[in-house]
């Protein structure tokens, strides 16, 4: 049984403007959003070799709206980013708002560990962010 199969209904509702398209972070977040603090350390990872030693300082840290820090490899923001990715879109806004704060992003930290993504694993995070 499939849990996570989406009507097409949810690929061909936009409205064709590309403004509409823009993922809608949310006004309720407090600081940066966790997609982008992801994206800046797997950057700065890259940036190694391009930039002066001396003057080359990677990002490794992210700080959730309810004030933790965590400091995470490009190895575990990149696969955060491919896990909340693989959730499929009417879930993933709620994932999104789920990773802002220190429970749900420890969660997917956990998970960062793993070799593959399927639907077992998707369901069981879910399931453990949702959990009281």
């Amino acid at each position: 049984m499939n849990l996570w199969q989406v009507s097409d209904e949810y690929y061909e509702s936009g409205s064709g403007n590309p403004k509409d398209d823009l993922l809608d972070y949310g006004p309720s977040f407090k600081g940066l959003p966790m997609w982008e603090q992801l994206g800046k350390i797997i950057d700065s990872a890259k940036l190694i070799g391009t930039v002066k030693a001396k003057k080359y300082k990677p990002v490794k840290t992210v700080v959730t709206d309810d004030g933790a820090k965590f400091q995470l490899s490009e190895k575990q923001a990149d696969r955060i980013k491919e896990l909340v990715s693989a959730f499929p879109m009417p879930v993933r806004a709620d994932i999104f708002k789920e990773i802002q704060l220190k429970k749900g992003l420890t969660k997917f930290i956990k998970y960062s560990k793993i070799e593959s993504i399927s639907d077992e694993v998707l369901i069981k995070i879910y399931k453990e962010i949702n959990e009281e």
